[in-house]
Parts: C-alpha cells; sequence; structure tokens
C-alpha cells in the first residue's frame, strides 16, 4: 500500500507538472496578456486555458472555476485588456464576457449581433470599438461601440456620409492618438452575380478622426504584393506606436511619414497567427500552426521581439499617390496667386490708360 501511495504521487506529480512548451491540437484559440497578474494567457476550448507567468518559463494548465461561454465548434472571441481587465467578446459582435479569477462571467445585456464577423476590433479611450465586417449576407462599413455603463452597443454616426471609405472585412486597422487607420480588406465583388464567395480585395487607406468622426481617403497601397489572402486573423498588432504585418515577413507601416519597412524573410511567418505585443517586456507571443495541413497542431511561442522581428533589409513608400485633397488645396492656392499677379499686372496698365502726354512738343491724349 505505501509503495502504491508513493507510485501514486509520483505519477500525479509528473501529470500535473507544468509544461515549458505549450503544444495543442487545436488551432480555434485566442490568446491574452493579462497585464494586472503578468500572465500570458491561451484559450482553447470550454474546459481548461493555459497560463504562464511573464517571468517564468513554464505554462499551467488550468480548469475553469466558472465558464459562461456557450460551448461552440469554433473560439469566436476576441480578447481585450482594459484598464487590467480582461475581457472575451463575440467575434461578430455582441456578447461581452469578463475573464476574471480563473473565470468567464457574462457582463453584457445584448445578443450575439453575427453582423460584423472580420471587423476590425480596437480600443479607444477605455472603450471597445468594432469597425466594419461581413454579416448578413453584406458588408459593413459601420462604427459600433459598447457602452460599459448600458451594457449595450451603440451606432457611431460620421459627420460626413459622403466620404467613407467602401464596405469591408479582414482589413488592417491601426490606433494613434485620436486616429483611426484603415488599409485594405474584401468588399462585395460586383463582378460576379454569386451571393456567397469570396470578394474583391481593396488596397486604399482611410484615416478616421475619432473626435469629429469625419473620415479621409489618404491614397492607395503602392506594393500591393504586401497583402494577400487576408484572414479574420489577419496578422497585424501594435508595437508601441508602431503597426506591423507579416505574411511570409515582417512589413512595419507608418501611415505618416509614407514609409513601409520589410524585414528578412522567415518561414514561420506564413504559419502564424493571433499576435499579441508585450509592451512590458518588449516580447511577442503568437501561435505556431504545423506545416502539416491535415493535422491542426499549434505550438505557442514567445520570443523578445527584436529577435522575432529581425533586420529592416529595405524602405519603400507605403502609398502610391499623393492625398487628392492635398492636391485639390495646392492647385487652388496656386491659381488664388495667379489672380493676384494678373490683377496687380491689370492695375498697374490702367493707372496710365486714361492720360496726357507731351512729348517733342507734340499733345498727346488717349
Amino acid at each position: 500500500k505505501f509503495y502504491f501511495t508513493v507510485l501514486f504521487l509520483i505519477c500525479f506529480t509528473v501529470l500535473s507538472a507544468q509544461n515549458k512548451t505549450l503544444e495543442l491540437k487545436n488551432s480555434d484559440i485566442q490568446i491574452g496578456i493579462d497585464y494586472r497578474n503578468k500572465n500570458y494567457i491561451v484559450f482553447n476550448g470550454f474546459d481548461v486555458f493555459y497560463k504562464k507567468p511573464f517571468q517564468s518559463q513554464e505554462w499551467e494548465t488550468v480548469p475553469y472555476r466558472h465558464n459562461e461561454l456557450p460551448k461552440t465548434k469554433d473560439f469566436l472571441y476576441n480578447f481585450f485588456n482594459i484598464k487590467g481587465n480582461n475581457y472575451l467578446v463575440y467575434a461578430g459582435c455582441g456578447e461581452v464576457y469578463e475573464f476574471k479569477n480563473d473565470s468567464i462571467i457574462r457582463v453584457d445585456n445584448s445578443f450575439q449581433h453575427k453582423n460584423q464577423f472580420g471587423s476590425c476590433p480596437f480600443v479607444y479611450k477605455d472603450e471597445i470599438y468594432y469597425f466594419g465586417g461581413y454579416g448578413l449576407f453584406t458588408y459593413k462599413n459601420i462604427l459600433t461601440k459598447y457602452d460599459f455603463k448600458t451594457k449595450e452597443w451603440e451606432l457611431i454616426k460620421y459627420n460626413d456620409y459622403k466620404n467613407i471609405p467602401e464596405p469591408r472585412d479582414k482589413a488592417i486597422s491601426f490606433l494613434k492618438g485620436d486616429n483611426f487607420y484603415l488599409l485594405s480588406g474584401y468588399s462585395e465583388n460586383y463582378d460576379t452575380d454569386q451571393v456567397t464567395g469570396a470578394g474583391k480585395q481593396l488596397f486604399d487607406i482611410w484615416k478616421l478622426n475619432l473626435k469629429t468622426k469625419v473620415w479621409q481617403y489618404i491614397g492607395d497601397l503602392k506594393d500591393k504584393s504586401i497583402l494577400y489572402a487576408l484572414s479574420d486573423n489577419n496578422n497585424s498588432y501594435q508595437n508601441l506606436n508602431n503597426l506591423f504585418y507579416d505574411n511570409n515577413c515582417i512589413f512595419q507601416l507608418d501611415f505618416e511619414n509614407n514609409k513601409v519597412n520589410y524585414f528578412k524573410q522567415e518561414n514561420k511567418f506564413f504559419l502564424s497567427g493571433f499576435e499579441k505585443y508585450n509592451s512590458e517586456n518588449n516580447e511577442i507571443i503568437y501561435s505556431l500552426k504545423s506545416t502539416d495541413e491535415s493535422v491542426r497542431d499549434t505550438k505557442i511561442v514567445i520570443e523578445p521581439f527584436k529577435n522575432y522581428s529581425g533586420k529592416i533589409i529595405k524602405t519603400e513608400n507605403l502609398i502610391s499617390n499623393f492625398n487628392l485633397t492635398y492636391i485639390f488645396i495646392l492647385i487652388t492656392i496656386l491659381l488664388f496667386v495667379l489672380a493676384l499677379y494678373l490683377l496687380s499686372k491689370r492695375k498697374q496698365k490702367t493707372e496710365h490708360e486714361n492720360c496726357i502726354i507731351f512729348k517733342s512738343n507734340t499733345f498727346y491724349h488717349k
């Protein structure tokens, strides 16, 4: 009996030991960073989750104390960390859950809208926003916001509907200050009569001022090869005030200075997903799918961002053409200056048209 007890304790210790490498049999996951408790979190399934402290090398499997998420085949939730609190929000917009004390608790009064799949989720002034997306057989260019007081979603109105981006899903977005930048995505394909199927890919760039609620068209992407095969998990993420996108290699997109930096190519960038940047220790966490497409094995990787990104190999212009608004303003200014010049010349000429002139003792009058 004694040896049996010892053997049981040894087996239990081995089974419950924390893993240094997290390998999963399911690619339907979501990754989060819990800044309050200094933990990396991986959601995979509805019975357990995985966590690893920032300073630890080991993963721990943790059963949920309580989980109010409806069990589905896929894990269709976006992760947000706001003021140290962790939230999981339905990818199609609607249901909002809070993750705390190893539990997932529903906190909203809404429902599954199923209207904004593939939208651009972001946090502005500690509030959750969704832009665009696809649902109910239509592409969207709406902006919705979750109200933590009413626990409902509301539609944000633009101040100028004559100049807004085309409806789309799977776009890339970037938030800097009060400006929300939008790039690419898929929209309605009017060249086909099919109701369903892949839409046409867009390559335009827009900016929304979240204070004035006014959109501004910036231009079109110069190198369209940067973006291809966009997905709901489009592999874009922010590193402080920079936007990065990876697809076979990393691209750093600078909208304000019209630059794109190309980093050295590596095979892992074609297979990686769910990237999250840790601003506290300059690390990145991401999933790495198996190269064998017949299996769904996924490995979770954490490494310093410098090791992940590598070195810049070239820099090019991001936008192919100048903003048409700026061109219009420049032409208007030039025309105004030309008009002033012609007016001044005419004034000088008319001052001498009606005058009396004495020349060689001769009287002239025009």
